[in-house]
C-alpha cells in the first residue's frame, strides 16, 4: 500500500508521463551507481560525512520578525510539500518545476514507527545531460513522535528522518538525512552520508548535492510566500491548532 500511495502522490506533482520516464534510470542505472562507484567499501574507506544546507530564516507570516508563529508556519508549509499525496492546484506547478522534490506520504494510523516508504524526484543538469529519475527510500516522520528530538543540534522542529540503507538499490547515497525547522527561523537539511574523503567523486557528489539544495532552499522560500491561505488559517484558528495539524 505505501507503493501505491507514494506513487500517486509523485504523479500528482509531477504528472504521470514525466514521471514515468524517470523510473527507468533509477532501476538501470541507481543501483550500479550506488554499489560500484558510491557506496563500495571494496574500494572505499567509508565514514559517515556531516554535511548541512539550509535556509536564511523565514519570515512565514510577514510580520517582519521571526518568533515561533514562523517556525509553526514554515513546519506546516514543509508538511505540504511532501507529506500531502495530492497538492493544491496552485502549487502543482510550482512544486513541479522544483530540480528536486520528495513525496513521503503520512504514515497510517495505526502504524507506531511512523515510517513509510518515499518517492524522491530529481530533474536537473549534471555535466551538459539532463538527469530525469526517482530514488526510493524508508521515511520516519518525526514530527508525529511525542518527545522526538532530531539528531541535528541546531533543529527546533523534527519533520521526517530519512533513511538511506546500504542495502537499497533505489538510492544512490548511503548515510540518514532530516528536515527540520532550525531554531533560527530557517528550514535545514543535515546529512550524514557514508564517503571516502579521498575520492574525487565522492567529494564532487556531496558537493553537487550541497548545490542542489541550496537551490531547493530558494524555491522553498518563494512557496512561503505564495502560501496566503496558510496564514488565514493561522488566523482564524490560532497558534494551537494549526501546529497540532
Amino acid at each position: 500500500s505505501d507503493l501505491v500511495v507514494v506513487t500517486l502522490g509523485a504523479m500528482d506533482r509531477q504528472g504521470f508521463w514525466e514521471f514515468l520516464t524517470a523510473i527507468p534510470l533509477m532501476i538501470a542505472v541507481v543501483p550500479i551507481l550506488k554499489f560500484v562507484i558510491l557506496t563500495n567499501p571494496r574500494i572505499y574507506q567509508l565514514k559517515l560525512v556531516p554535511i548541512n544546507q539550509w535556509t536564511k530564516p523565514i519570515d512565514a507570516d510577514y510580520n517582519s520578525r521571526i518568533d515561533s508563529h514562523d517556525l509553526a508556519l514554515s513546519r506546516e508549509n514543509m508538511k505540504r510539500v511532501v507529506c500531502r499525496s495530492l497538492v493544491f492546484d496552485q502549487n502543482r506547478d510550482l512544486i513541479d518545476s522544483w530540480p528536486f522534490t520528495g513525496h513521503h506520504p503520512y504514515p497510517p494510523i495505526d502504524r507506531r514507527s511512523r515510517t513509510v516508504a518515499g518517492f524522491q524526484f530529481v530533474n536537473t543538469r549534471y555535466l551538459g545531460c539532463e538527469l530525469r529519475t526517482t530514488l526510493l527510500s524508508h521515511t520516519t516522520h518525526t514530527h508525529a513522535i511525542e518527545g522526538y528530538r532530531p539528531l541535528s543540534r541546531s533543529a527546533e522542529h523534527g519533520i521526517i528522518a530519512v533513511y538511506l540503507q546500504s542495502w537499497n538499490p533505489w538510492y544512490q547515497l548511503a548515510g540518514y538525512v532530516e528536515i527540520n525547522v532550525a531554531r533560527d527561523g530557517g528550514v535545514e537539511h543535515p546529512m550524514w552520508l557514508a564517503v571516502d574523503k579521498s575520492s574525487y567523486w565522492h567529494m564532487e557528489q556531496l558537493r553537487a548535492v550541497n548545490q542542489l539544495f541550496a537551490r531547493l532552499g530558494e524555491h522553498f522560500i518563494n512557496y512561503t510566500t505564495l502560501q496566503r491561505e496558510l496564514i488565514e488559517e493561522h488566523d482564524n484558528r490560532g497558534f494551537g491548532s494549526i501546529v497540532s495539524v
